[in-house]
């Protein structure tokens, strides 16, 4: 038969709740290890279908040989976004960041599956951002939905030596979750390897013999993607006359 969980007035905002399910004897249905349907779950937020279509729950979830033991926090309804990202990297290198829906308490909203844009302070041609990316979630099963959450793994590259960052915005059809642009902290990205020499500044085009130019030719050594390299002192540059 059904098992039917009665959650009313057991949980508060902020606040958690636990619940040990001895499933011993029990069948579990799905394809995933672990995969527990349940058809009817009742409780303050209403008669749902599945577990994994509780909104605003956030289940804490444990698995044992013959039982498992789910935490469910409450949490309200998404306000905004949390963009971690690290403090520095470098450039034309591949970043891993973390996305995360928040409510006004700041606790993770589970429930979340609105679709984020992304941006960045670099502007460079080359830089590389994910795509538009809708959040998932499946309370039901042990791993592979977001819930909340989201990894990027190495899915950002920044070009542009000095403080860069990645901004999130909801842009979920047709209305918005919410409205507002999320933006990480500074990520310091350091130029990379040294790649060529550049010239900034020629000569004076014309000079006195035995006199310095009254314009001194200047040579910058840049990194591919044009950042200029400041900290290298293993390379020497000979200049010549033409």
């Amino acid at each position: 038969g059904d098992d039917q969980v009665n959650l009313a007035g057991a949980l508060t905002l902020g606040g958690s709740s636990t619940l040990t399910l001895d499933l011993s004897g029990l069948t579990t249905t799905g394809t995933a290890a672990n995969v527990i349907t349940y058809t009817s779950l009742t409780g303050t937020f209403g008669t749902v279908n599945t577990i994994n279509n509780v909104d605003n729950l956030l289940p804490i979830v444990t698995y044992g040989a013959t039982g498992i033991s789910i935490t469910f926090v409450a949490t309200d309804a998404a306000t905004h976004l949390a963009v971690s990202a690290p403090s520095s990297s470098v450039a034309g290198a591949a970043l891993t960041f973390t996305v995360t829906a928040l409510d006004a308490n700041n606790n993770a909203t589970a429930g979340y599956t609105g679709k984020v844009h992304f941006t960045s302070s670099d502007t460079a041609p080359g830089v590389v951002l994910p795509g538009d990316y809708t959040f998932t979630q499946n309370f039901s099963a042990a791993s592979g939905f977001d819930n909340g959450i989201h990894t990027f793994t190495l899915g950002a590259t920044l070009d542009t030596a000095g403080p860069q960052t990645i901004s999130a915005t909801d842009v979920t059809s047709p209305t918005v979750t919410f409205a507002g642009t999320f933006t990480s902290g500074a990520i310091n990205v350091t130029p990379a390897a040294p790649s060529k020499l550049v010239v900034t500044s020629q000569p004076s085009p014309t000079a006195t013999a035995g006199v310095a130019f009254v314009s001194q030719p200047v040579v910058k050594e840049e990194d591919t993607f044009g950042n200029v390299i400041t900290t290298d002192s293993t390379h020497t540059v000979t200049a010549a006359r033409g």
